[in-house]
């Protein structure tokens, strides 16, 4: 009697096992998604689906977990199944755009963003996704605009503040990306890349003291951001503050002493500070971590003409050069070290090159003025002075050297008018100048 009991009770248990419902094994699959058993979930998810090939829920959730596992093409093969069945799931049109994301496929994503959108105009979410597509595909204006929305629908998301100020940001407008990093950290006060990202705002915008306020908000956050402490380096360098400015690039290079731009910013304040021994010495490190570091080679170009080794310069200059081919102010700073190892035709040369890369160059058309009259070409010189002017109205130099060459050319009242120009803008030895050669 207790055999047949047995077995009555043992075919009683395999019924009910196999008597689960596909909902059942649908929650079962919740459940281990929940705990991060992505292959469980997904196990009991095909025992759903294949009790109920119409589970649009059952592939939509599969889909979710398979993009867990990066497995984008076979999450997106679920969510497209789930909307075969449900024309009207805007979530699943949604995750098949972040899946494509996922895969590079940004045009395509914009596709079913809009899709989701469509389904439902007020899907935030859907606006932000696809406005993060569009700025993938550069498309920065229309992504600003798809935030936009976002925020039109749900203000009190950070989110959409933070990466529609990142593309004002790129599309330099910069005070309007500071007004959104300073919304989202209203929302968010303890986000430390909202501080970082509003400090290069300000500091962009010439509000170096609010920019140095944000990183120092950043480095309290985490005094290991050796970024945050470069950038503060910048803005303190930008305020005149070379010694915090390279007590700040010490510290980025004590947390990561392997960025070549953080020794070739310490140069740069150095260089302020007239230690161009010092900076050289820095600009040499820049460029042994990045030997094709152009701006290093140029910078360590300049310091070497302030300590009059003009070969030294032109050896850098044209390193420089090599890196960075047809850049103007390479060729202009090449020019003035010519210039001082009286090469002035050399000068001549490359100052010439520097205004036909950049023919807005005002200092590189006085330069070439000053090579000019070195050579008793006074017309030239007059010329290009005239040109330097015309470029910018308030070039005391200019009109101080284009007064004197004016006078060498036989043109004494024009020259003298000149001069007394520059005496208004401020030059105390103008009024020196028209003493001995105007009266």
């Amino acid at each position: 009697m207790k055999k047949i009991l047995f077995i009555i009770t043992a075919i009683a248990m395999n019924f009910a096992v196999n008597s689960q419902t596909a909902n059942e094994y649908f929650d079962r699959g919740t459940i281990k998604d929940s705990l991060k058993e992505y292959n469980g979930a997904i196990s009991n998810y095909n025992k759903a689906i294949k009790m109920n090939p119409k589970y649009a829920v059952a592939y939509y959730k599969r889909g979710c977990t398979k993009g867990r596992l990066k497995d984008y093409r076979g999450s997106i093969t679920d969510f497209n199944k789930a909307v075969e069945i449900n024309p009207q799931h805007a979530d699943a049109y949604n995750n098949i755009g972040l899946a494509k994301c996922n895969l590079k496929d940004y045009r395509g994503s914009i596709v079913d963003f809009s899709k989701a959108i469509e389904i439902n105009p007020k899907y935030a979410n859907a606006f932000s996704n696809r406005a993060n597509a569009k700025g993938n595909i550069q498309d920065y204006k229309g992504a600003i605009a798809d935030y936009s929305k976002a925020i039109e629908i749900d203000s009190l998301l950070a989110e959409p503040y933070y990466n529609r100020a990142n593309y004002k940001y790129i599309l330099k407008d910069y005070k309007s990306a500071v007004a959104d990093y300073t919304k989202a950290i209203e929302i968010n006060p303890k986000d430390a890349d909202s501080y970082f990202k509003r400090g290069m705002g300000k500091d962009d915008t010439k509000d170096y003291n609010g920019a140095i306020t944000d990183y120092s908000k950043t480095i309290d956050s985490n005094s290991k951001n050796a970024e945050a402490y470069y950038n503060r380096g910048i803005s303190k360098n930008s305020s005149k503050d070379y010694h915090g400015a390279i007590e700040d690039y010490n510290k980025a290079i004590s947390i990561n002493p392997k960025v070549s731009n953080y020794y070739n910013n310490r140069g740069i304040a150095k260089d302020n500070l007239q230690e161009y021994k010092a900076a050289i010495t820095d600009y040499t490190k820049a460029i042994q971590l990045n030997h094709k570091s152009s701006i290093a080679y140029f910078n360590r170009g300049i310091a070497k003409s302030n300590i009059n080794d003009n070969k030294g310069a032109i050896d850098d200059y044209n390193r420089a050069n090599k890196f960075s081919p047809n850049t103007s102010y390479i060729h202009n700073n090449r020019g003035i070290a010519k210039y001082n190892l009286m090469d002035g035709k050399g000068a001549i040369a490359d100052f010439t090159k520097a205004i036909d890369l950049n023919l807005s160059y005002a200092d590189a058309y006085y330069n070439r003025g000053i090579a000019k009259s070195n050579i008793k070409d006074n017309k030239g010189a007059i010329a290009d002075y005239t040109k330097a002017i015309e470029i910018n109205p308030s070039y005391i130099d200019a009109y101080y050297n284009r007064g004197l060459a004016k006078i060498k050319a036989g043109q004494k009242e024009g020259g003298c008018l000149d001069i007394s120009k520059a005496g208004e803008l401020g030059l105390a030895k103008a009024y020196e100048t028209i003493k001995s050669s105007c009266n």
